[in-house]
This record gives structure tokens, sequence and C-alpha cells, in this order.
């Protein structure tokens, strides 16, 4: 997946300078550092680079053309890319590509009338493509884990929203991520789309009105960890596939953070 932005908007305008922490994976020799570092006493975000050569093999199956070929005519459930996304589509992944992934977002459609892909997998259907995707290694072995695959086209992304947290990897393209901690609550329009966010938080900003955000550009085999809790939103710089890991902690024996009985990561 490729693709240029909206007509009008440069894309220099939407990236920017990352101010969240980059780091190898490599750096993270045991769940424990990472845990130490990035988990430990409530979190912060991190992008997680050295990734690439993990997912090779997946990366090539989720090209527009490649995905197209095999699942097309398959049936993906989309939602609205408001806050509380509260309604459902149903179409061919075909037809989403051609009238939604193809077409830059448009300035005019509000978050509640533009359809997304990101979740609502049909994990049974697709299991020979997921199966393929090797998720980022700073997850423990015995998590609980929900996979979350999707597709984006250019300056489309998900409105400011909260959950527990984990891992997103962008498989191709670039997503911007925007993140900010669980208080105080941003305010916000939840009808409004990632891209008018950005662009009225640009404005923003310069008047120094607004919660204080974290923000960084990740890019191809790059995974961003979000923490619990933490507000974020996200902007497609490009057609984007991408897949996120959510993590239910609470499942991890404490034996997989122990620095004591800890393997290394296998890279």
């Amino acid at each position: 997946m490729t693709g240029a932005g909206h007509p009008g908007i440069e894309m220099a305008d939407l990236d920017g300078p990352c101010t969240v922490d980059r780091v190898d994976v490599s750096q993270f020799p045991t769940l424990h550092d990472f845990h130490t570092a990035h988990r430990a006493n409530g979190g912060l975000p991190v992008v997680v680079t050295g990734l690439f050569d993990a997912n090779r093999e997946f990366r090539e199956m989720s090209h527009k053309d490649a995905l197209l070929k095999r699942w097309g005519d398959a049936t993906i459930v989309l939602s609205t890319a408001n806050t509380h996304s509260y309604s459902k589509v149903t179409k061919t992944l075909r037809e989403y590509v051609d009238e939604h992934v193809s077409i830059p977002q448009d300035l005019k459609t509000p978050g509640n009338e533009t359809l997304y892909w990101f979740g609502d997998n049909d994990h049974a259907s697709w299991s020979p493509h997921f199966e393929k995707y090797e998720r980022p290694p700073l997850i423990p072995h015995d998590a609980d884990v929900a996979l979350s695959f999707g597709i984006g086209g250019a300056n489309s992304g998900v409105p400011l929203h909260v959950h527990g947290p984990g891992f997103s990897e962008t498989v191709i393209g670039r997503k911007r991520w925007w993140l900010a901690p669980p208080t105080p609550k941003p305010r916000f329009d939840p009808n409004a789309t990632a891209l008018e966010w950005v662009l009225r938080h640009s404005e923003k900003t310069k008047n120094h009105i607004d919660v204080p955000f974290l923000a960084c550009t990740v890019h191809e085999g790059e995974a961003i960890y979000f923490p619990n809790g933490w507000w974020h939103l996200t902007l497609n710089l490009d057609e984007s596939v991408f897949m996120s890991s959510f993590v239910n902690y609470a499942w991890v024996a404490e034996a997989e953070f122990s620095a004591k009985n800890d393997d290394a990561f296998e890279l």
C-alpha cells in the first residue's frame, strides 16, 4: 500500500519531529528490561525499531496487489472513524480499497461518516494471513493477546480514544501518533476526523492552548508501545497496513518479568 496525501495538504505539515523515545529492540535483551523501562511506574510510550526483518513475508503478503488477489472478495467489517465508533458497515476488501483507501481523507467528511478498517477481524477466515505475523518479541510468551489488523488510506486514521496497553506495528507505510497521559483528559470533538484534529491541534499548539502531547511517526518495521489508559490518535501519512497487539498483562506470570528467570530474546 502506497499513496499520496490529500490535495492541497502538504505531507510535511502533517509529519514532524519525534518526541517519543525510539529504542532498537536489541536494547531490551530481556522482558525485565522492557518492563522496568516502559511498563513499571505507569509506563511511557516507546517506538521500538529493528523489527523489519521479522515480518518480511507478512509485509509482502500485505501489499495492495497481493491482498486484493487473495482477499479482494472477502467481507470485512468497517467502523466509523469517530471516537466512539458507533456504526459498522460490511463491504468487500476490494470495495473498501476502491472507495476509501485509494481516495485520501476529505476534510469535509466528519468522523461519524468516515469508514475505516481497524479490527473486527474474522480471524478464522483470515488465519492463513494472520498466522504469518510475528508479534513484537517484547510481548510476554504467556500473555493474552488480541490481534487487530487494518488498512487505511492517506490522511485517514483513528481520532482520540483510550484503551488498554499494547503494541501497534506499521507493516507498510508511515503512521503518525499523538499520545497524552490518562489525565487530564484532553478536550476534543468526538466526531472530528484524525486529520481535522491534527490540523486544529497544530494551530492550538502555536498558541499553547492544549494538553501537551507526545508525537512520533512510526515507519515500516517499527512498532509503538502504548501504555494503559493513554489517549492517542493516529494518522496515516501514506496508504498504510498495520497490526496492533492488545496485551492483557493481568494474565502474565510474574516470572515473565523476572530478571532472574527471563531468557534473552531470540532476534
